[in-house]
């Protein structure tokens, strides 16, 4: 009896040993790796238990506040961001800073705790998560289908596409009354990215704007930031027991099924019927018939992944910095009467006006006011990476393993980069004010070899839009409809943006 209790007392003792010995050597580590990172710039109230998790925001529109309040008055070149006291985030906002990581090939962030890690379930690992041999492989395999050739025949689509769009506005044109126009643009966004990438064609403009795949991408993408900004539904176990885990679950179930059907549908067509006769082969088409060196094609797994990450990509991203140009030449008339003075001028003399292919490099006006408009309010706020190894960035020696990002909304407005970084002037962006500008100090679309690899439909798309809505309309913001920014997964309004429409 007594020796049972000596032996369990020591037990004890032991144990308590052992968790002191524990708790020593994790605050050795935790000092250890502190100091690591302690020439890079930080903000003040770092927590031994929240590092800076704390001193976020709860609100994404407050989000976006922070960061260029309080970021940007740390330093204009980085920052080091703690998630917790063992995990550092280094951002980046200056171009010699963030040329170092974009020129690199590093890994994605989808680890424990990484903000890529929560939309995995989601898209998969395709092209925007994978990293290595396997992103190199997407990549090679996904190029052919942003050809010139293929994207030429894109231009068409944009404008029927715009034609349906019209029809919609048509109905609130100079009634004096304004309305939100950003789920129109969705609408948009999406019909033409069925319709080019998958040769699909919904009639999603009859549906009244009830798109399932969009509501529940809207949601995905709402719960996907509010994931990142609260630590303690990190784990997966946990997130799952939650309502909000449920939720994203439920419709990660709801977009694989629609992208699964649109695929299946496909193979047999193809296994029916062979390459395509009748119309331009489609990005569908090059992701289910591309082999590698090998001989080997996507599983069917990757291709899935990849027609998700590019149905979000293409319709989310493109009709929020449409948005945000419009919202900007509704503010500022006078670059508005420009862009509209330079389409007329485009189109003088046509009976159609539709915009073609050779008029996108005439709308010189329009272009720089997108790319502004993609300075100031760029969709994606920003990439991140981990390095494999350690890495000199701008002075400062960051060991291997860190998650290091850059950020584009402050790049985009670091005062050191940009004179009067808030202010739109679309005229930083003509040529001979460009072309001593570091190529990293603008990159909406990332830069380097992991740069967007739908950029240039993109623009084609945004350009192609903008362009037929102000031939048509002048555009004016309701004054009790103020935009309000959100930093979240993507910078856009959440208020909407709400205009009046003239003739």
């Amino acid at each position: 009896m007594i020796t049972g209790l000596m032996l369990d007392s020591s037990l004890r003792l032991t144990f308590l040993a052992i968790t002191i010995l524990w708790a020593v050597w994790k605050v050795i580590q935790l000092r250890q790796r502190y100091l690591l990172y302690k020439g890079v710039p930080s903000m003040d109230g770092f927590s031994f238990i929240f590092g800076h998790m704390h001193k976020l925001p709860a609100d994404g529109r407050d989000m976006y506040k922070h960061l260029l309040n309080d970021w940007l008055c740390v330093s204009h070149r980085m920052f080091c961001f703690w998630v917790t006291p063992l995990r550092p985030i280094i951002f980046l906002f200056h171009p010699d800073a963030a040329k170092v990581l974009l020129q690199s090939s590093e890994s994605k962030q989808v680890e424990f705790g990484d903000a890529f890690r929560f939309v995995k379930p989601w898209v998969g690992e395709g092209i925007l998560l994978s990293s290595g041999n396997r992103w190199m492989r997407a990549r090679r395999l996904l190029t052919p289908a942003f050809h010139f050739d293929i994207l030429k025949p894109y231009i068409g689509v944009y404008n029927k596409t715009v034609d349906s769009c019209i029809e919609t506005i048509d109905k609130f044109a100079n009634s004096g009354e304004s309305f939100d126009i950003y789920p129109l643009l969705k609408l948009c966004a999406f019909d033409i990215i069925l319709k080019c990438a998958m040769s699909v064609d919904l009639n999603v403009f009859k549906k009244g704007g009830n798109v399932p795949y969009i509501n529940a991408c809207d949601r995905l993408l709402y719960l996907w930031g509010e994931r990142i900004r609260n630590i303690f539904v990190y784990w997966d176990a946990v997130y799952r027991l939650t309502k909000n885990g449920q939720e994203f679950y439920k419709n990660c179930d709801l977009v694989h099924s629609f992208a699964q059907e649109i695929i299946t549908k496909r193979m047999q067509e193809l296994k029916e019927e062979g390459p395509p006769k009748k119309r331009y082969l489609d990005f569908l088409d090059i992701l289910l018939t591309a082999k590698d060196e090998t001989g080997q094609g996507l599983t069917p797994l990757e291709i899935r992944a990849e027609v998700d990450t590019f149905l979000l990509a293409g319709h989310e991203t493109s009709s929020t910095a449409t948005s945000w140009l419009l919202h900007l030449l509704s503010e500022n008339v006078d670059y508005q009467k420009r862009v509209q003075e330079e389409v007329d001028e485009v189109l003088e003399g046509r009976e159609s006006k539709h915009v073609l292919w050779s008029d996108l490099q005439k709308l010189e006006t329009l272009t720089c006011c997108m790319k502004e408009a993609m300075r100031l309010y760029p969709a994606v706020p920003g990439v991140g990476r981990i390095l494999t190894k350690d890495t000199l960035i701008d002075g400062h020696t960051i060991p291997a393993g860190t998650r290091v990002n850059v950020s584009f909304i402050l790049l985009h407005r670091n005062p050191d980069v940009w004179e009067d970084p808030h202010t739109f002037r679309p005229e930083r962006f003509e040529v001979e004010e460009a072309k001593n500008r570091n190529p990293f100090a603008f990159v909406p679309f990332s830069a380097g070899p992991r740069n967007c690899i739908g950029m240039t439909f993109a623009s084609n798309e945004i350009r192609v839009l903008v362009a037929r809505l102000l031939q048509r309309y002048d555009f004016a913001p309701d004054p009790s409809h103020p935009v309000e920014v959100v930093a979240s997964s993507i910078t856009q309004s959440q208020s909407g943006y709400a205009w009046s429409f003239n003739y």
